[in-house]
């Protein structure tokens, strides 16, 4: 027997005793429903609406993307919509008949487009009985089946994800302090490589909508294309173009990448995509998800993030290497909402370098961006406070005679202080905007008026509340690797030290890191921010962290702010 058949014959086995029970559930004390809803990243303080055969009932789930709902006098079966507001992702599930949990994942989305033949948002505005009828055991086992071989590629080699039930498996969700099992990296790597293409997971559900199980490999491929290689024991690194940029700007702007896993090359494109330079890459034998190749001229070494962000640092230069989203809008990204920022800026002072990290608040009103200071004076009360703030306009466009989806945006203030390049970037649970700054103005001592005009990085991350650690999680020593500036501008990489969490609770929490005591705040000075410091000395941590594996922070132990970006990695077992 087929591996396919062997596994339609096992969903449609545990699909009928799912169902064999098709009395619906719920009743007159109400129909209580669980589960998590995850991209990969927790759906953290999502929306959830629910429609039942009868009933209907809203929530809003958990900072690990948990739920429960109870539907008064509901009864099922029932569909269900999770929505992010940070990045406007909504993904679709489905609560068989007599069962009081699901989970709302990228493959349930991918499942109930199978089952209806139609996006399942359309489903959900007009579920009723005509849709109900299309719930059958036998129907929705061959859409499990069709989706598990159509994915099967980026279920992890183990016997947890040999064969399992996306809507009942246990699923733990990544969160910006804990990773999650091996069901949420399943999803991480599903929507990198779905990142990794430019292309949507409605797009992907549209060509899989008509799939059998025998040919689901072969329509996931032909829509992914070369997304489908990965990095060698990698599955969350995929092939597909780059955005690279450097802490320090050297590159004036962000330059264009391919990388190609099936060739194991990194390839410098040109405006139209035309190949100009290409380096051989080299898996790393000793850390998760690591490569090395020449760039420049200079011996390179890369980590990749769950959402496909990598970090890279060399002798010469350090900085990102972001998937490019064609199809991407930034408009989205400046709305009515708080966003946290941070700028990575350097300057030639008299002849030295001065590095600055600085921290800011920004929030959007009709087009206008009023930024806010952050200050960290009081070790004990970081504020990003009113009297800090600017307001003006910023004004992004398409570059000159260059089509808007394949090069970064022109941006500049209305206050002519700054401009630069600007890129986007969505994930499953984030969205930041990356613009490469020429001309930022940061103070310098002991210059006529104050200031000098620097170049970097700059990061605007769509800001989302925090989830708290518990009390005796701990990180592994090396299990993050950070690259960055040091104070006299050189690029910098290594690993974090082993951390455990004491206790936490009312928004912070103790933990311990090489001997020394620290306390940190979450969602503190700002929404989507962590502030640490350690006890009994100076100094400070900033970090906007993110539930898919990649921080941006401020390291301000020593004597002076530095850039500090980091990646959750792994020792190889």
């Amino acid at each position: 027997m087929s591996a396919g058949r062997q596994l339609l014959k096992t969903v449609v086995a545990a699909g009928l005793a799912a169902l064999s029970a098709c009395s619906g559930g719920g009743g007159r004390a109400g129909y209580t429903i669980t589960g998590v809803a995850a991209s990969g990243a927790a759906i953290s303080q999502g929306i959830l609406d629910v429609h039942c055969q009868q009933g209907s009932a809203s929530a809003v789930t958990a900072l690990d993307g948990s739920y429960s709902v109870t539907i008064a006098g509901g009864q099922g079966p029932c569909i269900l919509r999770a929505s992010q507001p940070a990045t406007g992702l909504v993904l679709h599930s489905l609560v068989e008949g007599g069962a009081s949990s699901a989970n709302i994942t990228p493959v349930t989305e991918l499942i109930l487009a199978h089952l209806f033949g139609r996006a399942p948002a359309e489903v959900f505005a007009d579920f009723g009985p005509e849709q109900i009828q299309k719930i059958t055991a036998e129907r929705l086992a061959l859409s499990k089946a069709v989706v598990l071989e159509a994915t099967k590629s980026w279920r992890l080699a183990t016997p947890e994800q040999a064969e399992f039930d996306p809507f009942q498996a246990p699923l733990k969700a990544a969160t910006s302090l804990a990773g999650g099992n091996n069901f949420d990296q399943t999803l991480d790597a599903l929507m990198a490589s779905i990142i990794a293409a430019d292309t949507s997971l409605p797009a992907l559900a549209l060509g899989l909508a008509a799939a059998t199980p025998s040919n689901a490999p072969d329509k996931a491929k032909a829509l992914l294309g070369t997304s489908q290689d990965k990095l060698d024991g990698c599955p969350i690194a995929r092939s597909g173009p780059l955005w690279l940029l450097d802490f320090s700007n050297a590159f004036d702007g962000p330059r264009r990448f391919r990388i190609d896993y099936a060739q194991n090359a990194l390839v410098q494109q040109g405006p139209q995509e035309q190949e100009l330079a290409r380096s051989p890459i080299a898996a790393s034998s000793t850390e998760y998800c690591a490569f090395s190749a020449q760039l420049d001229g200079q011996p390179t070494q890369f980590r990749v993030s769950g959402s496909g962000l990598m970090l890279w640092n060399n002798p010469r230069y350090s900085g990102l290497a972001v998937p490019r989203q064609s199809l991407l809008n930034l408009a989205p990204l400046q709305y009515q909402a708080t966003q946290a920022s941070l700028a990575y800026l350097v300057a030639n002072v008299s002849g030295q370098t001065v590095t600055q990290a600085i921290a800011n608040r920004f929030e959007w009103n009709a087009g206008r961006l009023s930024t806010y200071g952050c200050d960290f004076s009081d070790a004990s009360r970081p504020a990003c406070a009113t009297d800090l703030s600017q307001s003006f306009i910023l004004s992004c466009s398409p570059t000159p005679g260059v089509d808007a989806r394949e090069a970064p945006l022109q941006c500049r203030r209305s206050d002519n202080a700054a401009a630069g390049q600007s890129i986007g970037f969505v994930s499953g649970s984030s969205a930041i905007s990356i613009v490469a700054v020429q001309d930022f103005p940061i103070a310098a001592p002991g210059l006529p008026g104050g200031q000098v005009l620097a170049r970097g990085i700059m990061i605007v991350s769509r800001a989302s509340a925090q989830a708290m650690p518990e009390p005796g999680s701990a990180r592994a020593e090396r299990s993050l690797w950070f690259v960055g500036l040091d104070a006299s501008g050189q690029p910098v990489s290594g690993y974090t030290a082993a951390n455990t969490v004491v206790s936490a609770g009312a928004g912070q929490y103790s933990s311990q890191e090489a001997g020394q005591s620290w306390l940190s705040l979450v969602d503190q000075p700002a929404l989507g921010m962590v502030y640490s410091r350690p006890a009994n000395t100076s100094g400070f941590r900033l970090n906007i962290p993110s539930a898919e594996g990649w921080s941006f922070a401020i390291d301000a132990t020593g004597s002076t702010p530095v850039p500090r970006v980091s990646v959750r990695t792994h020792l190889r077992p």
